[in-house]
């Protein structure tokens, strides 16, 4: 059910402080401007299939949409606890705001590989007077552990670590998009495997149209 509530107040309802944003940019033109989002707590592609738990998108001209989910599991490849995926936004002729925040728990990545107690992502987009703001703030895993080595609770934005025999991982994985619009892509843990197929954990946009 759809109410309206603010997205950065929500964020941190889960136990998250977002920040002021980082990225800054002018606008080219304020004719097509609009709320654009989505929020996926995982993904799993494998032999050409892929298949995806708790999405959500925004509605067109904004609002609020959630996906819930209560366990994951894709054998040999990825299983969470519970999932979420809420994206919301809103615009008007001064002001537009847009969030995707997007968790699971439990989290155990190839056999044991990579886990974690809880995984989130948060992308955040506002455009005010012709100034787009971007930023993934709030990002990051509790109790991650990744072939034996723990991290902490956040990392830097592309972090890449190696997963001998299997490929590697980027953690915090921000994305910019590309056309008219601006956007910002955020997978909390992207999984590349070797020969294709990739396992996804916590990925969120939001955006000011394309």
């Amino acid at each position: 059910m759809k109410k309206s509530i603010s997205t950065r107040t929500w964020a941190q309802g889960l136990g998250v402080f977002i920040l002021g944003a980082i990225v800054a940019a002018p606008l080219q033109s304020q004719g097509w401007r609009q709320p654009t989002g989505s929020a996926q707590a995982a993904s799993v592609t494998s032999g050409g299939v892929t298949s995806a738990s708790a999405s959500a998108t925004l509605p067109s001209g904004g609002g609020v949409e959630k996906a819930d989910e209560g366990s994951v599991s894709v054998a040999g490849l990825l299983t969470t606890g519970g999932a979420t995926a809420v994206t919301s936004g809103s615009s008007s002729p001064e002001r537009l705001g847009v969030q995707g925040v997007a968790t699971a728990a439990n989290v155990n990545i190839l056999n044991g590989r990579i886990t974690a107690a809880r995984v989130i992502a948060i992308s955040t987009a506002t455009d005010e007077r012709n100034r787009v703001t971007l930023d993934g703030e709030g990002t990051g895993s509790t109790g991650l552990v990744i072939d034996g080595v723990a991290y902490g609770e956040s990392v830097a934005p592309n972090t890449r670590v190696d997963l001998p025999g299997a490929g590697y991982v980027v953690l915090n994985e921000q994305v910019r998009g590309k056309g008219r619009g601006a956007s910002l892509t955020v997978r909390a843990i992207h999984v590349y495997l070797t020969g294709g197929g990739e396992v996804i954990v916590a990925s969120v946009t939001s955006g000011n149209g394309s």
